[in-house]
């Protein structure tokens, strides 16, 4: 009998110094963390890759982060996308929308730990709102 393959978490983050610490962080937990510093290569690996969790930085140079969450969602809808941003607080109304708009499963507020993005990895598929 063959071992499972590693689940694969999607970092999509325009800083690769900050996609490359995220990495570090999910690979000792058993994750393949692939990397995208956009939107269409975020997606283009979706299109290959059976991910399982993405965690989308807020702002992309190419693609707005809400946008990318729905075609990630149409590409793997088994996935959970996480989003990361330093303009908003998890507290704020704004935030709270998004939440429960924008098919994110959760929202990662920086500076964060980041041991946070392996918890978050490590819990089951879903989101925190509806299908739209």
């Amino acid at each position: 009998m063959s071992p499972k393959p590693a689940p694969i978490a999607l970092i999509v983050n325009p800083d690769p110094h900050m996609a490359w610490a995220m990495q570090q962080v999910l690979l000792p937990d058993g994750w393949q963390a692939i990397v995208a510093h956009s939107g269409a290569s975020a997606l283009a690996q979706a299109v290959t890759a059976p991910i399982r969790v993405a965690f989308v930085n807020m702002t992309l140079p190419d693609m707005d982060s809400q946008d990318l969450a729905r075609r990630l969602r149409k590409l793997r809808a088994e996935a959970s996308t996480v989003v990361i941003s330093d303009f908003y607080c998890p507290e704020e109304g704004d935030t709270q929308q998004i939440l429960q708009h924008a098919l994110f499963f959760n929202f990662v507020a920086k500076p964060f730990d980041l041991t946070e993005l392996s918890a978050l990895a490590q819990r089951p598929g879903g989101r925190s709102c509806p299908v739209a």
